[in-house]
């Protein structure tokens, strides 16, 4: 179709009419907390230099250890787009699979048990917490913040130890 890009910007402009829920940095900022707008500014665009940072960081380092900036960078999607959806959570998979990685690399104790309990509490639990809060056709805002949350906490922590192994495959 020869209009094909008109009506792709058409649609991109209308479609901040027929949502409701922003990033998740508007979420906590400005749905939950109330703040001004600037203040989710502000936070977006820490996440902006963080996710820069780490790419600029991480141009000296292998494959492997890019995965970490990739799966950090997917994470942060979540906090920077002007709009996010739960159905958007799945390729924050990647993150979460680079942890249960690290820790089958390590000798970590558990490591078949915890990611098969991890991966069941985050399918129960999403599924539960959606059903606990849906409010007839819309889900709620609650809904897209454990995962991302979660996911934005324990990225940092596995950074080094993932470079770390990384470093000893190369």
């Amino acid at each position: 179709l020869p209009s094909w890009p008109s009506d792709f910007l058409a649609q991109l402009k209308d479609y901040t009419s027929y949502t409701e829920l922003g990033s998740v940095s508007w979420i906590i900022t400005t749905y939950y907390l109330r703040l001004p707008r600037g203040v989710e500014w502000v936070v977006t665009g820490s996440f902006v230099v963080w996710a820069a940072w780490e790419w600029y960081r991480s141009r000296r380092f292998g494959f492997r250890a890019m995965l970490w900036t990739t799966g950090l960078s997917l994470v942060l999607t979540h906090f920077i787009a002007p709009r996010t959806a739960t159905t958007h959570f799945a390729p924050l998979m990647l993150p979460m699979f680079l942890w249960f990685s690290l820790r089958s690399q390590t000798g970590a104790g558990g490591r078949n048990r915890v990611p098969a309990i991890v991966m069941t509490i985050v399918f129960v639990g999403t599924w539960w917490l959606f059903l606990a809060t849906v409010q007839g056709r819309q889900e709620s805002a609650i809904t897209y913040l454990p995962i991302p949350l979660v996911l934005a906490a324990l990225l940092p922590l596995i950074r080094k130890p993932w470079l770390r192994l990384s470093q000893e495959a190369v």
